[in-house]
C-alpha cells in the first residue's frame, strides 16, 4: 500500500511539473502571438492547468474505470468553484467583468446542464442504464467547438498587437521573448509529464481503492478531483494576488467549460462511460454551485471575501456528505 501512495504522490507531481511547464510554454506563445488576458485565461492557461483531469479522465476510460472518469470532472468543477475561487476571494477581491457575467459564466452552466442531461439516461430519457455514449461524446465536442468559435470572435475583437505591452498584465522583457524552441520544449515536456503522471495517478488509485474497499467514483471526486486541481489552485491564486482577474476568473470558468465538454467529450468517444448512481446528486450540486457562482458574480461584479467563505463553506460541507455517503463518518 505505501508503494501505491508514494506512486500516486509522484504522478501528482509530475503532473502539476508538466502543467506548469505546459501553462509557461503556452502563455509566452500566446503573448508572442498577442492574445488578450481574457482570451489567454480561458484558453491557453484554462486548457494548460485542465490537462491533468484530460489525462486521467482519458486514461481512466480507456482502463474501463469510468467512474473515475466522471467523478474526477464532477469533482474538479466542484473543487475549481468552491475550493480555488473561495480561496483566492478570500485573499484578495476579484473582480468579475461583465462580459465574464453574461457570457462566460452562462456558457460553463449550460455545458454542466448538458453534461448532465446527457449523463443520466435513467431519469432524462428513460433509458434502461446510464451511460455516457460515443455519441453523447461527440454531442459535447461540438457544443466545445462552438465555445471555441466564440473565443476566437472575442480575440479577434480584442487583439493587441504586441501583448508585452499591456499595462493591464505586464511581463519581464526576457519572459516575453522567450524563444520558439524553448517554448516548444517546455511544451512537448508538459505533455509528456502531465499523461505519464496522469497514468501513474490512475493506476495507484485503483489499487488504493482496492485496497481501502473504496469506489472508484468517490476516488475520483475527493483525492484525485483535488489532486488534478493543484496547477488551478496556484494558476488562480497567483492571478488573484497580483490582481490579475480576468486570469483568475477565466481560468476557473474556463477549465470547467474544458472539463465538461472537451475532456468528457474525448473521454467518451473513446469508450462509453458507465455512470455511477451517486453522481447525478453531485452533477445537481455542480449545476447549483455554478449558478450560486454567476449570482455572486453580478452582484457588484465583485467576488469579495464574504461570498469566498460561503464558497468555501459549501465546497467543505460537500466533501463531507461524500465523506459520509461513502461510509467513512458516521451521524
Amino acid at each position: 500500500m505505501i508503494d501505491n501512495i508514494l506512486i500516486l504522490v509522484a504522478g501528482f507531481a509530475a503532473l502539476i511539473k508538466g502543467a506548469g511547464w505546459l501553462v509557461e510554454g503556452a502563455t509566452n506563445m500566446a503573448r508572442r502571438l498577442g492574445v488578450s488576458t481574457l482570451v489567454l485565461g480561458l484558453t491557453v492557461v484554462a486548457f494548460g492547468t485542465s490537462l491533468p483531469e484530460l489525462a486521467i479522465s482519458v486514461l481512466a476510460a480507456v482502463e474501463g474505470s469510468s467512474k473515475i472518469a466522471l467523478g474526477n470532472v464532477i469533482g474538479s468543477n466542484f473543487a475549481n468553484i468552491g475550493l480555488i475561487l473561495g480561496i483566492s476571494a478570500i485573499i484578495a477581491p476579484i473582480i468579475v467583468r461583465s462580459s465574464t457575467i453574461w457570457k462566460e459564466i452562462p456558457f460553463a452552466l449550460a455545458a454542466a446542464v448538458i453534461m448532465l442531461l446527457l449523463t443520466f439516461d435513467t431519469r432524462v430519457a428513460e433509458g434502461t442504464q446510464d451511460l455516457l455514449t460515443s455519441r453523447d461524446g461527440l454531442i459535447l465536442l461540438i457544443v466545445f467547438v462552438m465555445f471555441l468559435f466564440y473565443i476566437f470572435s472575442v480575440g479577434l475583437s480584442e487583439r493587441r498587437s504586441f501583448f508585452h505591452r499591456d499595462k493591464e498584465f505586464k511581463v519581464e522583457t526576457e519572459e516575453a521573448h522567450m524563444k520558439w524552441p524553448a517554448i516548444a520544449a517546455l511544451i512537448i515536456v508538459g505533455i509528456v509529464l502531465v499523461f505519464g503522471g496522469g497514468e501513474l495517478v490512475v493506476r495507484s488509485s485503483l489499487a488504493l481503492a482496492l485496497v481501502w474497499g473504496l469506489s472508484e467514483s468517490f476516488i475520483g471526486i475527493t483525492i484525485i478531483a483535488v489532486g488534478t486541481s493543484l496547477p488551478e489552485l496556484v494558476t488562480t491564486l497567483i492571478a488573484a494576488y497580483k490582481g490579475h482577474s480576468d486570469i483568475a476568473v477565466g481560468n476557473i470558468v474556463g477549465s470547467n467549460i474544458f472539463n465538461s465538454l472537451f475532456i468528457l467529450g474525448i473521454a467518451s468517444f473513446i469508450h462509453p462511460l458507465e455512470i455511477d448512481s451517486h453522481l447525478w446528486v453531485d452533477g445537481i450540486f455542480m449545476v447549483g454551485l455554478t449558478v450560486l457562482l454567476w449570482i455572486f458574480s453580478g452582484y457588484r461584479h465583485r467576488l469579495g471575501r464574504y461570498k469566498g467563505i460561503i464558497l468555501l463553506v459549501l465546497y467543505i460541507a460537500y466533501i463531507c456528505y461524500v465523506v459520509w455517503r461513502q461510509g467513512l463518518i458516521y451521524l
